[in-house]
């Protein structure tokens, strides 16, 4: 019998995370972001502040901000897998909220990939809120 992905039957589903973009403080001047504007997530593992980094990629190869510390390992680890994609949706305008958090934009991300990867970046999302 065939595996699931040699036949191209794997259970797609996408996981969806409100949350924010970090570090527009830094990369302003490289991007100014709009509503409903949707971006690239790759894997940053050369960061040297966190091997876990996550970045958000505009036009295929310009880094614009990160995805939240909290998230990134979960995220870095499901885009390990090539068959796993992640996108980030733009949802309002720039804010600073304190904390030491800098300039965030808040944002959707989205995960796709086979179902039970994308059940436990849910699960995992919901235990950090």
């Amino acid at each position: 019998m065939a595996s699931q992905a040699a036949t191209g039957e794997i259970n797609q589903s996408i996981a969806e995370i409100s949350s924010y973009v970090r570090g527009y403080h830094v990369y302003k001047v490289d991007w100014t972001p709009y509503r409903g504007e949707v971006l690239q997530l790759k894997r940053d593992p050369d960061n040297c502040a966190d091997k876990s980094a996550v970045a958000v990629i505009k036009n295929a190869d310009t880094v614009v901000g990160h995805v939240p510390y909290n998230l990134a390992p979960t995220f870095s680890q499901f885009l390990k897998r090539d068959f796993n994609k992640a996108t980030v949706e733009v949802t309002g305008e720039r804010v600073n909220r304190g904390a030491g958090y800098g300039l965030e934009v808040p944002c959707k991300y989205r995960l796709y990939g086979p179902k039970p990867y994308t059940d436990k970046i849910r699960q995992v999302a919901d235990s950090l809120r």
